[in-house]
């Protein structure tokens, strides 16, 4: 090692280089605590700075810290700030066993693992800390490790830009994630995270991605440019609130035996799908908007039991809704405009209840509806398109108190006419 730091010692580097060391550069273990500021950590054979056993614990409290305003000055337990690690055979900063430690104003760059690691049941901060360049990824918490992060970003990493596993708790508040080989910000096994007004950008696989029994819980967080899903939801769970996805194959991906939530987020510029809701899905979508799509603005998979309440789909160039065999989803108060395909596709064997719906300017008849199919649509209104309603053989639809107006061709039965006008979005009259 460069500088070991053990027992119960305490110390300060200030303005200190720790340069070319076979072990970790700098060490800290049983209950020391140290602070380093402004310190230049490199070229080391092993890692930068490994902190372990019980080092800092003594300046923690002892309540769970995560989500909370980082002390005065933002530094914690075993402390770094302004400080520099580059270039290191390892992990650029290695947090385990039950220590805690705190990176403020720091840059981690240049590493051949992983820029920022915590694991055991280690508990860390980082404040407007950088990591960049990275063979593995960029931050990465197993174990029972706490880490909030505020501010700052983690960019180019060969690996994910953020990784949770094991039943770690991981909190990114205000933070970039950008230029990831893997996902961006990947939940695994039983972990925690949580998202909020961040920015997650450019990588070939997903944006965000929960699996096994993960939660990912994202608050008002913009997900751009990703090749596969901008959000994907693999058999965990997802709260998503103002979100806003851009520039994906799929917006949103949803498989899993748990009960995700999407509420007031935005879709648009997809190649593919807008919301794909997989089989099997009880997925709750609340005032969200999808445009511009490549295919369906919302597909229903085999079986999906979806709730989709007050949101839009728009200029898509499949069809707007689609909803397949088995499937039951409930949609209310959803407008539909601007299709290349049909509004809303109700396959072979689906069903679902349609209540309230605004459907328009559809390039297919506004709604298909396949062979046993027995949707129910009630006070809906059709306008504004060549042709309402294409009746497979064996169709069975209930349609009560619809309204159709400005249709070519009409085939709606005189029964299901009669209904009242709906509001046009955002409080303007109805036309």
């Amino acid at each position: 090692h460069g500088i070991r730091i053990t027992g119960a010692a305490r110390a300060a580097l200030e303005l200190c280089a720790v340069t070319h060391t076979g072990a970790a550069a700098v060490a800290v273990d049983d209950n020391a605590r140290p602070v380093l500021r402004t310190c230049r950590i490199g070229d080391s054979e092993a890692a930068g700075v490994v902190i372990t056993g019980d080092a800092g614990a003594d300046a923690a409290p002892d309540d769970d810290t995560a989500g909370e305003a980082p002390s005065a000055g933002g530094e914690f337990g075993v402390a770094l700030r302004g400080c520099e690690i580059a270039r290191t055979g390892r992990d650029g900063v290695h947090v385990t066993g039950r220590a805690v430690a705190s990176l403020v104003d720091c840059r981690v760059s240049d590493i051949r693992a992983a820029g920022v690691v915590a694991t055991g049941a280690g508990r860390l901060r980082l404040h407007d800390t950088i990591t960049t360049d990275t063979a593995g990824s960029g931050l990465a918490a197993g174990g029972e490790a706490q880490v909030e992060v505020r501010g700052g970003a983690f960019t180019r990493s060969g690996a994910n830009g953020v990784y949770a596993s094991d039943t770690a708790h991981l909190t990114l508040v205000d933070c970039a994630v950008t230029v990831s080989a893997y996902t961006g910000v990947h939940a695994g096994d039983g972990s925690r995270v949580t998202v909020r007004d961040s920015r997650v950008q450019g990588t070939p696989e997903h944006g965000l991605r929960s699996v096994d029994r993960a939660l990912l819980t994202l608050t008002d967080t913009k997900i751009d440019d990703t090749e596969l899903c901008g959000i994907e939801v693999d058999g965990g769970d997802l709260s998503a609130r103002g979100c806003r996805i851009t520039k994906a194959t799929t917006g949103i991906g949803l498989r899993t035996d748990h009960r995700p939530l999407v509420d007031d987020c935005s879709v648009s510029s997809c190649s593919g799908v807008g919301i794909d809701i997989g089989a099997g899905t009880a997925a709750l979508v609340v005032d969200t908007r999808v445009t511009g799509t490549g295919a369906a603005g919302v597909f229903v998979r085999e079986g999906a039991a979806a709730w989709l309440t007050d949101c839009s789909i728009t200029d898509t160039k499949g069809t707007g809704l689609v909803v397949q065999a088995g499937a039951r989803p409930r949609v209310r108060g959803t407008t539909v405009t601007g299709t290349a395909k049909n509004g809303l596709y109700i396959a072979d064997n689906a069903a679902g209840r349609f209540e309230d719906c605004d459907i328009s300017a559809t390039g297919f008849p506004a709604v298909y509806v396949g062979s046993e199919a027995t949707p129910l649509l009630r006070g809906c209104r059709i306008h504004d398109t060549d042709e309402d309603l294409k009746l497979a053989d064996g169709a069975d639809p209930v349609i009560e108190r619809c309204r159709v107006d400005d249709v070519k061709i009409s085939t709606m039965p005189e029964e299901a006419l009669g209904g009242e006008p709906l509001p046009a979005p955002g409080g303007a009259a109805a036309l």
